[in-house]
């Protein structure tokens, strides 16, 4: 189920490369602002560019800010070839493809698949990372697909920082979701109550 449900998340996110796409959003309170050491810890170093075709480039950290009709053909072919092999379970091969994608098309949005491939990967830091862009991009699909993502993302976030021992940080991202699901539909209460939980515990033990 719950592969079934990231793939579904995935396809929602690489619809966002093709114009006019909608979507149905249920209604949430509005997000806070991300924490602003959040945001400075993403890397102020400029990354250079993947090179395209090449498995393990790097997802650029600026990439180029109007890509052509052609390069979004070709971000949407790599997207479709990313999505093949992680439905396939060849999460290095989907990871490679997504990173093709997002150079091209500098869709924020496919920051969300560089995470959870990441995380698929074992690669915590790096699905930390590609989350916490993801959360710093402004774009204006946010306000689609935020309905969709951005409380689990937050949620994924206090947990990856929980696990690594990076208490403070897991305290902010617990509490942003909580806020942001506070008044979400029922069936996702016990997450949010999971995280207060945590969020609680953390302040206690934090003194």
């Amino acid at each position: 189920m719950k592969k079934r449900a990231t793939c579904a998340l995935l396809v929602v996110l690489g619809l966002v490369l093709a114009a006019g796409s909608a979507y149905g959003v249920k209604k949430k309170k509005k997000a806070p602002a991300p924490a602003a050491a959040t945001v400075e810890a993403q890397g102020k170093a400029k990354a250079e560019p993947a090179v395209e075709g090449e498995p393990g480039a790097e997802p650029a950290e600026e990439a180029k800010a109007e890509p052509s009709e052609q390069d979004l053909e070709q971000a949407k072919t790599r997207y479709e070839e990313g999505k093949r092999h992680f439905e396939a379970g060849a999460f290095d091969q989907a990871l490679a493809a997504f990173t093709e994608a997002y150079n091209l098309s500098n869709k924020p949005d496919l920051l969300f698949n560089l995470a959870v491939c990441s995380e698929k990967l074992g690669q915590f830091d790096k699905a930390i990372a590609f989350y916490e862009r993801y959360v710093g991009r402004p774009w204006w699909v946010r306000t689609i697909v935020d309905a969709w993502t951005l409380g689990s993302v937050l949620e994924r976030l206090g947990q990856l920082h929980d696990e690594q021992g990076e208490l403070e940080s897991a305290a902010v991202y617990y509490a942003q979701f909580v806020d942001l699901w506070s008044e979400a539909d029922p069936e996702v209460q016990p997450r949010v109550e999971a995280a207060q939980t945590r969020l609680q515990e953390i302040v206690r033990e934090r003194g």
